[in-house]
């Protein structure tokens, strides 16, 4: 994933979509850390698939469709502030402001530069670089990008020599449709009549002016080719005002894969998981008719069969009772193993009272007694003694068998 910023031609020169995508523009690609990867001329169509993989898009609007100003801003919300610029910035542009974009920068003291810049001409670029695949989208005056160099102004010409930017400051910047033709010199010196420019030029215009421009003392002539931008501020977006209509809200192409290698481990999950509910739904199917068949052999007069292995216990329990067997959960069999239980581990202790209910034998106890050897001794005869949580005193002994 990597950054792209494209230096955007003058609205004059390409005020329609298709003259956009067919306009050449000056680009880099930054990788990791702001590494310079590519650079070079191409038109919007040409980027397309730079476009639709960059991790994001910046913009960098032509000096003479953005308008710097430094201001007093007091010190609002952002949302306070948002709403307060138009209002700031009225008497200082010819545009109605609610036509326009204004961003404001975030710096330290009142002062601070403010962009303005037309409303349609932004949602044409977001529109059109939408339509290329771009996933999150910066748009910065170009004025800013220029180098800051000491002593002296950066300029730029693009758009065949059409447009010329102006970086004055630090904080300030212009920009103006000319014609070479007519004087490119005498332009830069009533504009700029005693600082040195340093001025960049794409091939063709040092091919056609460089040779003029480089003879005058003031000037010095380096290439455009993009590798002399310089990141602007940020806080400057002129996209954030409708960034919302035009910005995906999360990019979810870096997560396809794992989200197709997350969807194909659930439906394998989930395919395993009803195959194997499926062969338990089987085998307990096939063990219920084996439970059925085994019942019916035995007692083939049976009519009724709710729960095969209930029903078998409770016949094979008649049957021992008509024989004249005792159960081990019948009162003589659990009060006669607790009787020789109790006379092996406990000393002489009074037993209040003794209840059978359900097959349990219920014991209550005078006296808190010891019962770590009656319970080994009771285990050992096929007993569970459970003792009540709120009366120590009260037992309860079941069968285990």
């Amino acid at each position: 994933m990597n950054t792209l910023v494209i230096n955007i031609p003058a609205q004059a020169c390409a005020p329609t979509p298709q003259s956009l995508l067919t306009r050449s523009c000056v680009y880099t690609r930054l990788g990791k850390q702001s590494a310079l990867e590519l650079q070079g001329t191409a038109t919007l169509g040409e980027l397309s698939t730079s476009i639709k993989f960059a991790k994001q898009v910046i913009l960098l609007l032509a000096a003479v469709d953005v308008t710097l100003l430094r201001m007093n801003i007091p010190p609002l919300s952002a949302s306070k502030l948002r709403a307060a610029l138009p209002n700031l910035v009225e008497e200082r542009v010819l545009a109605d402001p609610y036509d326009c974009l204004i961003s404001c920068s975030i710096q330290p003291g009142g002062m601070q530069t403010v962009a303005v810049t037309q409303r349609a001409w932004v949602e044409l670029l977001l529109q059109t670089l939408r339509g290329l695949g771009a996933q999150r989208i910066i748009i910065l005056p170009s004025q800013t990008s220029l180098p800051l160099l000491e002593g002296q102004i950066s300029g730029a010409l693009q758009d065949m020599g059409s447009t010329l930017n102006l970086r004055l400051s630090e904080h300030e910047g212009i920009g103006l449709l000319i014609d070479p033709a007519a004087g490119l010199m005498d332009t830069l010196h009533t504009l700029i009549p005693a600082a040195p420019v340093t001025l960049f030029l794409d091939e063709e215009m040092q091919r056609k002016h460089g040779a003029d421009l480089a003879a005058d003392i003031g000037v010095t002539i380096k290439a455009l080719n993009g590798t002399h931008f310089q990141m602007p501020d940020i806080s400057l977006d002129l996209a954030a005002g409708v960034a919302s209509a035009h910005q995906n809200s999360w990019d979810w192409r870096p997560w396809r894969w794992p989200l197709v290698l997350g969807a194909a481990l659930l439906l394998t999950q989930t395919v395993a998981l009803n195959l194997d509910w499926w062969h338990l739904s089987r085998e307990s199917l096939d063990l219920r008719t084996s439970m059925k068949q085994i019942y019916l052999s035995a007692y083939p007069n049976e009519t009724v069969i709710l729960d095969p292995l209930l029903q078998m216990q409770q016949k094979i329990a008649a049957s021992r009772h008509n024989a004249g067997l005792s159960a081990a959960d019948d009162f003589d069999s659990l009060l006669a193993e607790f009787g020789a239980a109790w006379s092996a581990t406990q000393p002489p202790t009074s037993i209040t009272a003794i209840e059978y209910h359900e097959h349990k034998l219920m014991v209550s106890l005078k006296d808190k007694v010891n019962i770590d050897g009656l319970q080994n001794t009771l285990a050992q005869r096929g007993l569970a003694l459970e003792v009540a949580q709120d009366n120590e005193r009260s037992w309860t002994l079941r069968s285990r068998k």
